[in-house]
């Protein structure tokens, strides 16, 4: 399974949408999404460091990095004259929020399943187990829709795990920050969650319902991993509309 970034741009765009994945994650959560943007606009679908990879490889990558790739990617749209809309998923969506506020550039914001209060669901525990063991219930369509947006090959071997924990921690340390900084957000923002989220706490709605910048809608089929049909047709339209405004 191939994991790369995607970038479409002839060098004439006056917008670029840039996509973020989340964190484990892998840019081909937006191939559906990708493929709705119009062609004369720019399209930077990026792979975050540390993913596509090895265990080993997501521990040497760091929040750090991840912000400077966001960064980078904005600045080489800023240099080129455009205006930016940022889209995210899960950390993807906390990178985008963190990044936004310091280029004028940037001027709407699509955000999925936000963590701004991660919450660990003991049947997703359970379900990374069993992936690290190769152990897949296809006959589970949320195993499998979790299993296919997975961008790290897992391995049975726990200890490598360790080396994970700074990442993890630095994402709690990232929503925190953006729970003080949401209500101060100016841009246009529309935000999904999914009501089906086994990573993301339902609380997360609570820090968005009176910010007046962000339009909030819940998915209630939409899980972390994934959104039905009509969630996605909804999830398109939100992005044109964003798209329209001048």
């Amino acid at each position: 399974m191939a994991h790369r970034c995607f970038i479409r741009d002839r060098g004439t765009e006056n917008t670029a949408v840039i996509m973020i994945h989340g964190i484990l994650s892998t840019p081909r959560h937006f191939d559906w999404l990708v493929s709705q943007v119009p062609d004369d606009l720019a399209v930077y679908n990026l792979l975050l460091e540390g993913h596509g990879g090895s265990v080993s490889d997501f521990s040497k990558a760091s929040m750090k990095k991840w912000k400077t790739q966001v960064e980078q990617c904005i600045r080489h749209q800023e240099h080129c004259g455009r205006r930016v809309v940022l889209v995210g998923h899960s950390l993807g969506a906390l990178l985008a929020l963190d990044a936004q506020q310091a280029h004028a550039c940037v001027e709407s914001l699509l955000l999925l399943n936000v963590p701004l209060c991660p919450a660990v669901k003991p049947e997703m525990m359970g379900r990374s187990l069993r992936f690290a063991f190769g152990r897949v219930r296809r006959e589970d369509p949320l195993d499998l829709q979790c299993y296919e947006d997975l961008g790290v090959v897992l391995k049975p071997y726990l200890w490598k795990y360790i080396g994970w924990i700074p990442n993890f921690i630095s994402l709690l340390t990232l929503a925190a920050h953006c729970r003080g900084k949401v209500s101060d957000l100016q841009k246009p923002c529309a935000v999904f969650l999914g009501e089906q989220d086994v990573l993301v706490s339902i609380r997360t709605k609570k820090w968005l319902q009176n910010v007046p910048a962000v339009r909030l809608h819940m998915l209630p089929q939409g899980t972390h991993f994934g959104y039905s049909s009509q969630e996605q047709t909804l999830i398109s339209q939100a992005l044109f509309r964003l798209l329209e405004r001048e």
